[in-house]
């Protein structure tokens, strides 16, 4: 199982940053989904904002793309 920390700027409904704090997908595969570079390309995304799959880790991308989104849509309700 995937866990992320997911800061959001509740004015501007963006994503600031995510940090990994445990990453439970197959070792050497979902890795790359999970480099600062890959989590910064959420970095002042919204819900309606697109990202890039990480090629060869498109379950862990999306992982943490619902992580972002959940985290987003949770900001919204408060």
């Amino acid at each position: 199982m995937n866990e992320a920390m997911v800061m959001v700027d509740k004015a501007a409904g963006k994503v600031t940053s995510i940090d990994m704090v445990s990453f439970g997908d197959t070792a050497g595969v979902g890795d790359a989904a999970i480099s600062d570079g890959a989590l910064a390309q959420f970095e002042g995304k919204g819900l309606d904002d697109e990202v890039n799959l990480v090629t060869g880790a498109t379950f862990t991308t999306r992982s943490v793309a619902s992580m972002a989104q959940a985290a987003l849509k949770a900001a919204q309700e408060d």
